[in-house]
């Protein structure tokens, strides 16, 4: 909780400390977690992912194993994701993510590599290369983070990975002081494919009000196959 003040009337008899009299406006400070139902908005500190964890249904194939990349509870949601290949096998994936609040922003990185010592090819971030990134960034008073993704399948028996889209929510930013702005979905979306994306798989998402806090990569010991997401509310 936070601290406020409101203008109350009082009376000697109700309130001695500070001294007033009937009909005198007095000022004094209260400890203010309520809502405003005349306004219809709260006083709250801060947004952020809170537990239980939600998680969704694949987008691909499950393949022969399962590894989570994922940040938590806390101030952070999915932001951009990386994927990189070695001989046409996509067998590397970064996740960074992106804070709640923006005023509190400080990214880190989860990573997958399947792809041996070398790692992939194209390799992620600090060098360019053919690797693909799916990404959001914020629009005006609006950050965006992941709320939804499906994957592109290769047409051949292995399902690769070869294609991520991404769909975001969207949290107001530059709201009014005392307003309770929602973490809403959206139809924006960000979208990157390798070559031989046959076949987009289903779209799976968070229920509304939540965001996706990791994913979970399926894969083979050698390449990845399909996405999920781990999802939290957000909440103040």
């Amino acid at each position: 909780m936070r601290q406020g003040r409101r203008d109350v009337l009082c009376s000697h008899r109700r309130l001695p400390q500070p001294r007033c009299t009937m009909h005198t406006l007095c000022r004094y400070s209260v400890v203010m977690a309520t809502i405003f139902t005349a306004v219809g908005a709260r006083h709250l500190v801060a947004q952020s992912a809170v537990d239980p964890v939600s998680e969704t249904a694949i987008s691909g194939y499950r393949g022969t194993a399962s590894t989570w990349l994922a940040f938590g509870a806390g101030n952070s949601g999915v932001r951009t994701i990386w994927w990189g290949e070695r001989g046409d096998k996509p067998c590397e994936m970064e996740v960074e993510d992106g804070a709640i609040v923006f005023e509190q922003a400080s990214a880190t990185r989860k990573r997958l590599n399947l792809c041996g010592p070398d790692g992939a090819t194209d390799r992620p971030w600090s060098t360019l290369g053919s690797g693909r990134v799916v990404a959001f960034r914020d629009s005006f008073n609006v950050r965006y983070l992941v709320r939804g993704v499906a994957v592109c399948s290769t047409s051949a028996n292995n399902h690769r990975l070869k294609g991520i889209r991404i769909f975001a929510g969207g949290l107001p930013t530059g709201a009014a002081p005392g307003t309770y702005p929602e973490f809403t979905h959206s139809n924006i979306s960000a979208t990157a494919e390798q070559p031989n994306c046959a076949t987009w798989q289903r779209t799976v998402s968070c229920r509304e009000g939540w965001v996706a806090s990791g994913l979970v990569v399926f894969h083979t010991p050698e390449e990845i196959t399909g996405l999920a997401l781990r999802c939290r509310e957000v909440r103040y």
